[in-house]
């Protein structure tokens, strides 16, 4: 600190230095928690997007088949890998909802940071 009469230099006192390698602690702590939280939206977010392509997909396989090979049931796949080791298994079923209107919903699971995870989604199909 400065001397307001003598003008000399003493230096900085070590109260000074921990109170500024609290402070800058600190903010490092709030910026890697905040690229933390960052990285597993991300994940999770990719996750949810390969989940919902995939779903996709096996929806758009029933829907290109014939209506009449479209058999009212329930199908379980086996593990697919998506996204390098991601595993997601997906249910379909069929329900026929009146004559010539078929109802099929893909169900798609997987399992993030320790907790199943699951995406749905449902169509219609008309023999017209």
């Amino acid at each position: 600190m400065l001397c307001k009469k003598t003008g000399k230099n003493r230096g900085i006192t070590y109260i000074e230095i921990m109170i500024a390698v609290a402070i800058i602690t600190f903010v490092t702590m709030v910026f890697a928690r905040m690229f933390l939280i960052h990285n597993l939206s991300v994940t999770s977010s990719k996750f949810h997007t390969l989940a919902s392509n995939y779903a996709a997909h096996r929806m758009e396989e029933i829907k290109s088949s014939p209506y009449v090979s479209i058999t009212t049931n329930t199908f379980t796949s086996g593990s697919d890998l998506l996204g390098g080791t991601k595993e997601f298994t997906s249910d379909i079923n069929i329900v026929e909802i009146k004559e010539g209107l078929k109802e099929v919903e893909v169900i798609v699971r997987w399992e993030e940071t320790g907790e199943n995870r699951s995406l749905r989604i449902v169509s219609f199909i008309a023999d017209y």
